[in-house]
């Protein structure tokens, strides 16, 4: 099932859990790098998830069979308090192909050369 069309969740920060339905039981999916935390998810048209590493400004990308974990860029930032990472929609210069990553006082644009997916909120 294409990541694109599955609910992520971080569990306890040590792990990915995702599933096909908006209330069925989550399963596991990924485990996450030892050196976390980790916060918020993008996902491209290659169904690969990017997240930013908390505290130390990486943007990392995993690969859609949950196995392997590729750092993409290390972000220099002031803070290292990354707080959101999204594609852009295409419009009013927000490209579709750039990874969006902000901190506290700042925004990065991240150029991955594949379109990202729009983001979908999950219903609370």
């Amino acid at each position: 099932m294409p990541a694109r069309a599955l609910q992520h969740h971080f569990d306890q920060l040590r792990s990915l859990l995702r599933s096909d339905r908006a209330f069925a039981a989550p399963t596991h999916f990924a485990n996450l790098p030892e050196d976390g935390p980790f916060w918020t998810l993008a996902v491209d048209v290659c169904d690969r998830l990017y997240t930013v590493r908390y505290g130390a400004g990486g943007v990392w990308r995993l690969e859609p069979d949950g196995d392997s974990w590729t750092e993409v860029v290390r972000v220099q930032s002031a803070t290292h308090t990354f707080s959101s990472v999204r594609f852009g929609g295409g419009i009013g210069g927000w490209e579709r192909d750039t990874l969006y990553v902000t901190d506290r006082s700042q925004l990065y644009a991240i150029p991955i050369g594949v379109n990202g997916v729009a983001a979908v909120a999950p219903p609370y």
